[in-house]
Protein backbone atom coordinates (compact mmCIF):
# COMPACT_ATOMS: atom_id res chain seq x y z
CA UNK A 1 0.00 0.00 0.00
CA UNK A 2 2.89 2.73 1.01
CA UNK A 3 5.77 3.11 -1.25
CA UNK A 4 9.46 3.24 0.49
CA UNK A 5 10.08 4.50 3.89
CA UNK A 6 10.94 8.28 3.85
CA UNK A 7 8.02 9.50 4.83
CA UNK A 8 8.44 7.51 8.44
CA UNK A 9 11.56 9.79 9.23
CA UNK A 10 11.14 13.08 7.18
CA UNK A 11 8.18 14.89 9.37
CA UNK A 12 10.13 16.74 11.59
CA UNK A 13 12.78 17.49 8.42
CA UNK A 14 10.06 19.03 6.65
CA UNK A 15 8.54 20.92 9.46
CA UNK A 16 12.03 22.52 10.17
CA UNK A 17 12.11 23.63 6.34
CA UNK A 18 8.82 24.93 6.70
CA UNK A 19 9.72 27.06 10.05
CA UNK A 20 12.06 29.18 8.01
CA UNK A 21 8.82 30.54 6.03
CA UNK A 22 7.27 31.51 9.08
CA UNK A 23 7.74 34.91 8.18
CA UNK A 24 6.77 35.18 4.98
CA UNK A 25 3.62 33.61 5.77
CA UNK A 26 1.58 35.45 8.81
CA UNK A 27 -0.69 37.90 6.31
CA UNK A 28 -2.06 34.51 4.52
CA UNK A 29 -2.55 32.50 8.26
CA UNK A 30 -4.25 35.76 9.28
CA UNK A 31 -6.64 35.45 6.19
CA UNK A 32 -7.56 31.85 6.89
CA UNK A 33 -8.21 32.93 10.69
CA UNK A 34 -10.58 35.41 9.31
CA UNK A 35 -12.58 33.26 6.65
CA UNK A 36 -13.16 30.81 9.22
CA UNK A 37 -14.15 33.18 11.85
CA UNK A 38 -16.50 34.67 9.39
CA UNK A 39 -18.62 31.62 9.71
CA UNK A 40 -19.80 31.60 13.02
CA UNK A 41 -23.20 32.96 12.64
CA UNK A 42 -22.76 35.36 15.29
CA UNK A 43 -24.08 38.80 15.41
CA UNK A 44 -24.27 42.14 17.27
CA UNK A 45 -27.11 41.89 19.03
CA UNK A 46 -26.96 38.62 20.94
CA UNK A 47 -24.62 36.04 21.97
CA UNK A 48 -24.30 33.03 19.85
CA UNK A 49 -23.40 29.58 21.36
CA UNK A 50 -19.99 27.52 19.15
CA UNK A 51 -18.24 24.48 19.91
CA UNK A 52 -14.83 25.77 20.80
CA UNK A 53 -13.43 22.29 19.17
CA UNK A 54 -14.97 22.49 16.03
CA UNK A 55 -14.30 26.38 15.63
CA UNK A 56 -10.50 26.21 17.01
CA UNK A 57 -9.98 22.56 14.01
CA UNK A 58 -11.65 24.28 11.76
CA UNK A 59 -9.22 27.17 11.71
CA UNK A 60 -6.33 25.16 12.74
CA UNK A 61 -6.95 23.35 9.69
CA UNK A 62 -6.97 25.97 7.32
CA UNK A 63 -4.55 27.92 8.32
CA UNK A 64 -1.63 24.58 8.93
CA UNK A 65 -2.79 23.46 5.13
CA UNK A 66 -1.80 26.59 4.32
CA UNK A 67 1.34 26.55 5.47
CA UNK A 68 2.03 23.13 4.79
CA UNK A 69 -0.06 22.43 1.03
CA UNK A 70 -0.48 26.43 -0.02
CA UNK A 71 -3.50 28.18 -1.43
CA UNK A 72 -4.68 25.85 -3.37
CA UNK A 73 -5.69 23.31 -0.54
CA UNK A 74 -6.42 24.84 2.07
CA UNK A 75 -10.21 26.10 1.30
CA UNK A 76 -10.29 22.71 -0.31
CA UNK A 77 -13.30 21.03 1.85
CA UNK A 78 -12.74 17.35 1.03
CA UNK A 79 -9.06 17.34 2.01
CA UNK A 80 -10.12 19.56 5.08
CA UNK A 81 -12.92 17.37 6.38
CA UNK A 82 -9.80 14.42 6.06
CA UNK A 83 -7.49 15.92 7.74
CA UNK A 84 -9.65 17.09 10.74
CA UNK A 85 -10.86 13.65 11.27
CA UNK A 86 -7.83 11.05 10.29
CA UNK A 87 -5.68 12.25 13.61
CA UNK A 88 -8.83 10.36 15.53
CA UNK A 89 -9.09 7.71 13.39
CA UNK A 90 -5.81 6.73 12.78
CA UNK A 91 -5.62 6.79 17.00
CA UNK A 92 -8.83 4.42 17.03
CA UNK A 93 -7.18 2.19 14.34
CA UNK A 94 -4.04 1.50 16.28
CA UNK A 95 -5.70 0.83 18.77
CA UNK A 96 -8.29 -1.74 17.39
CA UNK A 97 -4.84 -3.28 15.81
CA UNK A 98 -2.99 -3.67 19.29
CA UNK A 99 -6.09 -5.32 21.24
CA UNK A 100 -4.96 -8.32 18.75
CA UNK A 101 -1.65 -10.48 19.38
CA UNK A 102 1.18 -9.07 17.32
CA UNK A 103 1.55 -11.87 15.17
CA UNK A 104 -2.02 -10.98 13.24
CA UNK A 105 -1.65 -7.43 12.84
CA UNK A 106 -0.05 -8.28 9.17
CA UNK A 107 -3.69 -9.69 8.05
CA UNK A 108 -6.40 -8.56 11.05
CA UNK A 109 -6.01 -4.72 9.77
CA UNK A 110 -7.25 -5.72 6.47
CA UNK A 111 -10.93 -6.61 8.06
CA UNK A 112 -11.67 -3.95 11.54
CA UNK A 113 -13.18 -1.37 10.65
CA UNK A 114 -11.50 1.19 11.96
CA UNK A 115 -8.77 0.26 9.84
CA UNK A 116 -10.93 0.58 6.48
CA UNK A 117 -11.82 4.02 7.28
CA UNK A 118 -8.00 4.84 7.36
CA UNK A 119 -7.64 3.41 4.60
CA UNK A 120 -10.31 4.71 2.89
CA UNK A 121 -9.25 8.12 3.70
CA UNK A 122 -5.39 7.73 2.80
CA UNK A 123 -6.51 6.56 -0.65
CA UNK A 124 -9.09 10.33 -1.41
CA UNK A 125 -6.24 12.03 0.08
CA UNK A 126 -4.34 10.42 -2.37
CA UNK A 127 -6.26 11.44 -5.34
CA UNK A 128 -6.47 15.13 -4.19
CA UNK A 129 -2.73 15.09 -3.34
CA UNK A 130 -1.57 13.78 -6.30
CA UNK A 131 -2.18 15.70 -9.11
CA UNK A 132 -1.31 19.23 -7.09
CA UNK A 133 2.08 17.40 -6.89
CA UNK A 134 1.76 16.39 -10.30
CA UNK A 135 1.44 20.06 -11.29
CA UNK A 136 4.02 21.63 -9.13
CA UNK A 137 6.51 18.83 -10.60
CA UNK A 138 5.82 20.63 -13.62
CA UNK A 139 5.72 24.73 -12.59
CA UNK A 140 9.54 23.36 -10.66
CA UNK A 141 10.80 22.37 -13.87
CA UNK A 142 9.11 25.33 -15.90
CA UNK A 143 10.04 28.40 -13.36
CA UNK A 144 13.32 28.08 -11.51
CA UNK A 145 12.23 31.21 -9.58
CA UNK A 146 13.10 31.15 -5.82
CA UNK A 147 10.12 33.14 -5.57
CA UNK A 148 7.71 30.65 -5.85
CA UNK A 149 5.06 30.02 -2.57
CA UNK A 150 6.62 26.86 -0.13
CA UNK A 151 4.74 23.88 -0.03
CA UNK A 152 5.84 20.90 1.84
CA UNK A 153 4.62 18.43 -0.28
CA UNK A 154 7.35 20.08 -3.09
CA UNK A 155 10.02 20.28 -0.56
CA UNK A 156 9.43 16.27 0.42
CA UNK A 157 9.96 15.85 -3.06
CA UNK A 158 12.96 17.02 -3.97
CA UNK A 159 14.35 15.68 -0.86
CA UNK A 160 13.68 12.61 -1.94
CA UNK A 161 15.47 13.15 -5.12
CA UNK A 162 14.28 9.87 -6.70
CA UNK A 163 14.28 7.65 -3.37
CA UNK A 164 11.10 5.59 -3.56
CA UNK A 165 8.81 7.46 -1.43
CA UNK A 166 5.00 7.73 -0.57
CA UNK A 167 3.80 11.53 -0.88
CA UNK A 168 0.52 10.93 0.31
CA UNK A 169 1.58 9.63 3.63
CA UNK A 170 4.20 12.21 4.36
CA UNK A 171 1.59 14.24 4.33
CA UNK A 172 -0.35 12.24 6.63
CA UNK A 173 2.03 12.17 9.16
CA UNK A 174 2.59 15.87 9.37
CA UNK A 175 -1.23 16.11 9.63
CA UNK A 176 -1.05 13.38 12.82
CA UNK A 177 1.88 15.18 14.78
CA UNK A 178 0.14 19.09 13.98
CA UNK A 179 -3.52 19.32 13.49
CA UNK A 180 -4.85 17.86 16.83
CA UNK A 181 -1.83 18.70 18.89
CA UNK A 182 -2.11 22.56 18.27
CA UNK A 183 -6.04 22.57 18.38
CA UNK A 184 -5.85 21.02 22.12
CA UNK A 185 -3.23 23.42 23.14
CA UNK A 186 -5.75 26.55 21.15
CA UNK A 187 -9.16 25.00 23.15
CA UNK A 188 -7.84 25.05 26.74
CA UNK A 189 -6.42 28.48 26.39
CA UNK A 190 -9.82 30.16 24.69
CA UNK A 191 -11.33 27.51 27.78
CA UNK A 192 -8.98 29.25 30.67
CA UNK A 193 -9.38 32.88 28.95
CA UNK A 194 -13.70 32.34 29.50
CA UNK A 195 -13.25 31.44 33.14
CA UNK A 196 -10.85 34.75 33.79
CA UNK A 197 -12.89 37.15 31.67
CA UNK A 198 -10.44 39.39 33.73
CA UNK A 199 -7.89 39.04 31.31
CA UNK A 200 -9.79 39.58 27.75
CA UNK A 201 -9.23 43.33 28.13
CA UNK A 202 -5.85 43.50 28.83
CA UNK A 203 -5.27 40.92 25.95
CA UNK A 204 -7.08 43.06 23.97
CA UNK A 205 -5.17 46.33 24.50
CA UNK A 206 -1.93 44.20 23.60
CA UNK A 207 -3.23 42.93 20.59
CA UNK A 208 -4.54 46.99 19.70
CA UNK A 209 -1.09 48.33 20.88
CA UNK A 210 0.88 46.07 19.04
CA UNK A 211 -0.80 45.79 15.50
CA UNK A 212 -1.79 49.51 15.76
CA UNK A 213 2.01 50.49 16.28
CA UNK A 214 3.89 47.35 13.70
CA UNK A 215 1.69 46.26 11.35
CA UNK A 216 0.75 42.33 11.12
CA UNK A 217 3.95 40.87 10.68
CA UNK A 218 5.88 37.87 12.33
CA UNK A 219 7.43 40.26 14.25
CA UNK A 220 4.85 42.37 15.67
CA UNK A 221 3.55 38.36 16.59
CA UNK A 222 6.52 38.25 19.17
CA UNK A 223 5.57 41.29 21.01
CA UNK A 224 2.59 39.89 22.35
CA UNK A 225 4.02 38.65 25.73
CA UNK A 226 0.73 39.00 27.71
CA UNK A 227 -1.09 36.43 25.13
CA UNK A 228 2.34 34.44 24.97
CA UNK A 229 2.14 34.00 29.04
CA UNK A 230 -1.43 33.33 28.93
CA UNK A 231 -0.59 30.40 26.82
CA UNK A 232 2.06 29.00 28.87
CA UNK A 233 0.35 29.00 32.02
CA UNK A 234 -2.41 26.95 30.37
CA UNK A 235 0.01 24.64 28.76
CA UNK A 236 1.59 24.14 32.06
CA UNK A 237 -1.13 23.40 33.97
CA UNK A 238 -2.92 21.50 31.58
CA UNK A 239 -0.74 19.76 28.35
CA UNK A 240 -2.08 17.63 26.40
CA UNK A 241 0.29 14.60 27.93
CA UNK A 242 1.03 13.85 31.59
CA UNK A 243 4.39 11.66 30.25
CA UNK A 244 6.24 12.91 27.20
CA UNK A 245 9.36 12.16 25.26
CA UNK A 246 8.96 8.02 25.22
CA UNK A 247 11.95 6.01 24.60
CA UNK A 248 13.85 2.37 24.40
CA UNK A 249 16.78 1.69 26.00
CA UNK A 250 18.96 0.30 23.44
CA UNK A 251 21.51 -0.90 25.55
CA UNK A 252 22.04 -1.42 29.33
CA UNK A 253 22.31 1.87 31.44
CA UNK A 254 23.61 2.75 34.56
CA UNK A 255 22.08 6.25 36.19
CA UNK A 256 24.61 7.85 38.22
CA UNK A 257 22.49 7.09 41.70
CA UNK A 258 23.02 3.23 40.47
CA UNK A 259 19.64 2.64 39.07
CA UNK A 260 20.34 0.40 36.04
CA UNK A 261 17.72 0.62 33.39
CA UNK A 262 18.02 -2.59 31.34
CA UNK A 263 18.75 -2.77 27.61
CA UNK A 264 14.68 -2.60 25.56
CA UNK A 265 12.99 -1.27 28.76
CA UNK A 266 10.18 1.44 27.87
CA UNK A 267 11.09 5.27 29.48
CA UNK A 268 9.31 8.39 29.42
CA UNK A 269 9.25 11.81 31.31
CA UNK A 270 7.14 13.00 34.05
CA UNK A 271 5.43 16.00 33.84
CA UNK A 272 5.16 17.01 37.36
CA UNK A 273 7.79 19.65 37.47
CA UNK A 274 5.21 22.23 36.31
CA UNK A 275 3.83 21.85 39.89
CA UNK A 276 7.44 22.32 41.21
CA UNK A 277 7.06 25.37 43.96
CA UNK A 278 10.34 26.75 43.63
CA UNK A 279 10.24 27.26 39.98
CA UNK A 280 6.42 28.08 39.87
CA UNK A 281 5.53 29.79 42.83
CA UNK A 282 1.92 28.75 44.12
CA UNK A 283 2.06 26.05 41.28
CA UNK A 284 -1.61 24.62 41.62
CA UNK A 285 -2.86 28.09 40.53
CA UNK A 286 -3.78 29.86 37.15
CA UNK A 287 -1.59 33.48 37.20
CA UNK A 288 -1.96 34.42 33.36
CA UNK A 289 0.64 37.07 34.09
CA UNK A 290 3.15 34.48 35.07
CA UNK A 291 5.26 34.24 32.70
CA UNK A 292 5.10 37.71 31.66
CA UNK A 293 6.98 38.70 35.22
CA UNK A 294 9.24 36.22 34.27
CA UNK A 295 10.60 38.03 31.15
CA UNK A 296 11.32 40.95 34.01
CA UNK A 297 13.25 38.53 35.45
CA UNK A 298 16.68 38.90 34.18
CA UNK A 299 17.30 35.47 35.40
CA UNK A 300 14.68 33.72 34.30
CA UNK A 301 14.09 36.07 30.91
CA UNK A 302 14.92 32.97 28.50
CA UNK A 303 12.86 30.68 29.82
CA UNK A 304 9.61 33.06 29.45
CA UNK A 305 8.85 32.33 25.89
CA UNK A 306 6.02 30.22 24.47
CA UNK A 307 8.40 28.08 22.41
CA UNK A 308 11.15 27.65 24.90
CA UNK A 309 11.74 24.24 26.24
CA UNK A 310 12.72 23.28 29.68
CA UNK A 311 12.59 20.32 31.88
CA UNK A 312 10.34 21.84 34.17
CA UNK A 313 7.95 22.26 31.33
CA UNK A 314 7.95 19.48 28.71
CA UNK A 315 4.87 20.18 26.87
CA UNK A 316 7.02 20.23 23.55
CA UNK A 317 9.27 17.81 24.67
CA UNK A 318 12.89 19.04 25.57
CA UNK A 319 16.27 19.24 24.10
CA UNK A 320 17.36 17.77 20.46
CA UNK A 321 13.93 15.95 19.66
CA UNK A 322 11.32 18.77 20.85
CA UNK A 323 8.62 20.04 18.55
CA UNK A 324 9.85 21.22 15.66
CA UNK A 325 6.40 22.11 14.82
CA UNK A 326 5.94 24.91 17.95
CA UNK A 327 6.71 27.82 16.69
CA UNK A 328 3.89 27.42 13.98
CA UNK A 329 1.91 26.30 16.59
CA UNK A 330 2.46 29.35 18.61
CA UNK A 331 1.62 31.88 15.55
CA UNK A 332 -1.64 30.05 14.35
CA UNK A 333 -2.30 30.63 18.34
CA UNK A 334 -1.90 33.96 18.47
CA UNK A 335 -3.62 34.72 15.30
CA UNK A 336 -6.51 32.89 16.07
CA UNK A 337 -6.79 34.44 19.79
CA UNK A 338 -6.14 38.30 18.41
CA UNK A 339 -8.99 37.97 15.56
CA UNK A 340 -11.35 36.79 18.43
CA UNK A 341 -10.51 39.35 20.79
CA UNK A 342 -10.82 42.39 17.97
CA UNK A 343 -13.88 41.18 16.29
CA UNK A 344 -15.68 39.36 19.17
CA UNK A 345 -16.83 39.85 22.83
CA UNK A 346 -16.35 35.92 24.60
CA UNK A 347 -18.01 34.48 27.87
CA UNK A 348 -18.67 30.83 29.29
CA UNK A 349 -21.93 29.33 29.19
CA UNK A 350 -23.71 29.73 32.42
CA UNK A 351 -20.45 31.12 33.63
CA UNK A 352 -18.40 27.95 33.62
CA UNK A 353 -16.82 25.13 31.42
CA UNK A 354 -17.04 21.77 32.01
CA UNK A 355 -14.03 20.37 33.71
CA UNK A 356 -11.17 18.59 31.75
CA UNK A 357 -11.22 14.92 31.03
CA UNK A 358 -8.20 12.64 32.13
CA UNK A 359 -7.80 9.69 29.91
CA UNK A 360 -4.60 7.40 30.80
CA UNK A 361 -1.95 9.60 30.24
CA UNK A 362 -3.90 12.34 28.06
CA UNK A 363 -5.32 15.73 29.40
CA UNK A 364 -8.40 17.49 26.88
CA UNK A 365 -11.00 19.67 27.04
CA UNK A 366 -13.83 17.85 26.62
CA UNK A 367 -14.66 18.10 23.12
CA UNK A 368 -18.46 19.51 23.54
CA UNK A 369 -17.51 22.25 25.05
CA UNK A 370 -18.83 25.51 23.55
CA UNK A 371 -18.56 29.18 24.80
CA UNK A 372 -20.57 32.09 23.91
CA UNK A 373 -19.73 34.81 21.42
CA UNK A 374 -20.98 38.17 20.09
CA UNK A 375 -19.93 40.06 17.21
CA UNK A 376 -17.73 43.48 18.31
CA UNK A 377 -16.45 46.36 16.51
CA UNK A 378 -12.63 46.07 15.76
CA UNK A 379 -10.79 49.04 16.66
CA UNK A 380 -8.70 48.03 13.74
CA UNK A 381 -8.45 46.07 10.64
CA UNK A 382 -5.54 43.14 10.50
CA UNK A 383 -6.23 43.31 6.72
CA UNK A 384 -7.06 46.55 4.87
Amino acid sequence: MFQGSLHNHVSPIAIRAMNRELVNLTSALSEETVHCLQNTGADKDSWHEVSIHELVLDSVAHMTTRAFLGSELCRNSEWLEIAKSFTMNRFIAVAAIQSWPKLLHPLVHWFLPPCKIVRSQIARARKILMPVLEHERRASLENQSTNREFSNLMFIDQYANGTRYDATMSQMRLIAVAFQTTSDMIEKVLARICKHPELIQPLRDEVISVFAQYGLNSKSLLKLTLMESVMKESQRLEPAVIISMFRVAREKVTLKDGTVVPKGTSLAFANNLRFDPEMYPSPEEFDGYRFQKMREDPKKSTLAPFTKTRMSHLAFGHGKSSCPGRFLACDEAKLILSHLLLNFDIKAVDGQLPELQIQGMFIQLDPKAKMLIKHRESELSLHE
